[in-house]
This record gives C-alpha cells, sequence and structure tokens, in this order.
C-alpha cells in the first residue's frame, strides 16, 4: 500500500514520520506533501524524508489564503494523480483531502483542533473515519459531518516523546547551558481560528515582546530561545536580544534542559510538559488534550493573560522538574495514535 501523507506544520512533520516509519516496516510505501511555512521543511530535512514542497501558506487574508490554496489544489492534483496512493492521512488539510476526494482516494483524518471550525468543515465530512484523542468527545467533531471515530486514550506528541534521546548537541550549536534559558513560541495569530477566538490580538504582533522585556529584568544571565511562527513575528522579536534558530534544531533536546517554556499554541507545550519541563500555554482557551497532561500531573499550565502568565512563569521555574523514573512512568500510560490508526485501516479494508 503507498500511504500519502500531508504535513503543513513542525508537530505533523513529526506525526506523520513516524507513522510513516511504523508502516514502512511493514513493507508500506510512503509519499510527503508539505508547503513552505514556518519550520515544516526543514523538519522533514532533518528527519531525512523526502517531500514535495507544493505552494506557501496564505497568511492572514481570507482572499490570499482562497488562491494559495486553490494554486496548491492544482498542483497536488498533478503530483497525486501520477503517484496514484492508497490512501491520504492527513491533519485535515483542505487543499489535501480536496484533492484525495476529486481522485478517488480515501482519506483517514488526525486532528485534536475542533476549534479550528474552518477547516473541520471543509475536511471532516469527506474522509473515512477520524483519529483522536479521547480527551475530545467525539461530538466535538461530528457536528462537521463526519461519522465514524476512532478515539485513543493518549496525544499525537506521545508517539515521538516516548522514544526521545537527549543530544547534547543541540545546546552547544546555540551556545546554551542546560537550565540556565527558557523558550518562547509566539501565538497562531494568522490562522482563521485563532483571530477569530482572539479579535483584538494584532495578526503580526505577539506579546513575547512584554515576556521578553520582563524576563531579562528578573534573570539577566539567563538566555532566550525564540521561536516565530511569521516573517512578521520574526522581525518584531528579531530586535531583542534573543536567539532565534536560523535552521531547524532538535526542539526535544532544547525543551528538556530548558527551565520552562511559554508558548501561545500547544503543541511545543505538550511536548515541553511530557519531557518534564515547567510550560504554560496561553491559547485563550483551554485545550482538552492539553488538560488531559495537566491531569496526569505533568507540568502544563494554562493562562490566557500574557501578565499573568508571565507571574505564574516566574513561579513554575522555581520549581523542581520531574524526576525522570517518574516521567518515563507516566509516559508509558499514555497511548499513541498507532492502534487507532490499525483499527482504522481493518475497517477501510486495508
Amino acid at each position: 500500500m503507498k500511504i500519502w501523507y500531508e504535513a503543513l506544520t513542525g508537530k505533523q512533520s513529526l506525526l506523520f514520520h513516524h507513522i510513516a516509519l511504523y508502516y514502512e516496516k511493514l513493507n508500506h510505501t510512503s509519499i510527503f506533501t508539505t508547503r513552505n511555512n514556518d519550520y515544516t521543511e526543514l523538519n522533514l530535512l532533518k528527519l531525512k524524508r523526502k517531500f514535495h514542497s507544493i505552494g506557501k501558506y496564505g497568511g492572514s487574508n481570507l482572499k490570499n489564503k482562497l488562491i494559495e490554496g486553490t494554486n496548491r489544489i492544482q498542483n497536488l492534483a498533478n503530483l497525486i494523480d501520477k503517484e496514484k496512493p492508497d490512501l491520504l492521512i492527513s491533519f485535515s488539510s483542505p487543499d489535501a483531502v480536496r484533492t484525495a476526494y476529486g481522485l478517488g482516494i480515501p482519506v483517514l483524518l488526525i486532528n485534536d483542533t475542533p476549534h479550528a471550525e474552518a477547516v473541520a468543515r471543509l475536511t471532516l465530512s469527506l474522509s473515512k473515519g477520524l483519529i483522536h484523542s479521547s480527551s475530545i468527545k467525539s461530538e466535538k467533531f461530528g457536528k462537521f459531518g463526519v461519522t465514524k471515530f476512532y478515539p485513543y486514550n493518549g496525544v499525537d506528541e506521545s508517539l515521538w516523546i516516548r522514544n526521545f534521546e537527549y543530544n547534547s548537541d543541540t545546546l552547544t550549536e546555540l551556545n546554551l547551558k542546560p537550565n540556565q534559558f527558557i523558550v518562547l513560541r509566539t501565538e497562531e495569530s494568522q490562522s482563521a481560528y485563532y483571530q477569530k477566538l482572539f479579535p483584538k490580538m494584532s495578526e503580526n504582533g505577539t506579546y513575547l515582546e512584554y515576556i521578553i522585556q520582563q524576563y531579562h529584568k528578573h534573570h539577566p544571565n539567563d538566555k532566550i530561545v525564540v521561536f516565530p511562527r511569521y516573517p512578521e513575528q520574526y522581525k518584531i522579536l528579531n530586535n531583542y536580544d534573543v536567539i532565534i534558530p536560523s535552521q531547524s534544531v532538535d526542539t526535544l533536546s532544547l525543551l528538556y534542559k530548558a527551565k520552562g517554556l511559554m508558548t501561545g499554541g500547544g503543541t511545543m507545550a505538550r511536548e515541553s510538559a511530557m519531557l518534564g519541563t515547567p510550560t504554560i500555554y496561553t491559547f485563550p482557551m483551554k485545550l482538552a488534550v492539553s488538560e488531559y497532561l495537566s491531569k496526569l500531573n505533568f507540568p502544563i499550565y494554562h493562562e490566557p493573560n500574557y501578565k499573568d502568565a508571565f507571574s505564574l512563569f516566574l513561579k513554575i521555574i522555581a520549581n523542581p522538574k520531574i524526576a525522570e523514573q517518574i516521567r518515563q512512568e507516566k509516559l508509558n500510560n499514555i497511548e499513541t495514535p498507532v492502534n487507532a490508526i490499525n483499527k482504522a485501516l481493518s475497517d477501510l479494508g486495508f
């Protein structure tokens, strides 16, 4: 069987790479597509994963999103018609799902963001089934037209965190010392759902300006590593005394040795927490998959007000990290999505 994976974010590149490794060991073949956005292409290169980069992100403007998406569908159609995969596995990519549906290719989706209503409406009803964390009720997705659900007791990120091995070269490359730096990740301020949930936030701005200034006052000897999402955020943050990696780095090793992480999203927050690092996510709403980890006593906290988040951040980074043995025991109790995917494939006749 030839499986097509569409990886549009850093998380998706890791998720689908590890899923592909599992099925490649079972003699299935893979084809990866992506687009020019964030660190995704660099991640795939670092993973030594061959891929086709088609098109680019449309930014915050709705018309640009539509135009870029339409262009991608045309180019994806040409590629996929030649490759003829048997199945698409996607994290609700409208471009890939529309292409697969038009070419008669079954679609299997993974999703943990029911709040992203635009992509949900464009993809879920066209899928044969949905894999999702049991921390999210299936009804949250059902209103978008999907009828077959494959929940599992875990989070997507556990798939690659479980086998994590620390690499000290990562800190050496960035001239960092363990527990003498923090990591910051900007908000998804140009996404359609973020603008809807948080309309007062500038689509090109970031609250990290405040966090950086305040942190330097409290911990002048610590370094700050920042991961912007968009060029506009990079231009703002590059004016500060921070480290912005120019290429893809082993963020897991970075997070493992950081004092703490503050992020506007969810993926890096869950990675960080499962690595035992104190973490705050400032997304404007609580995320069920992140709260799932909080209930398991991983060090992950939610605070949407960035000023309050900073005060809490100073407190949690002063606490000892989770003991490694306890962290590993917690991880062993978290299921990965693979069993749910196997069940879905069986139901689909693969």
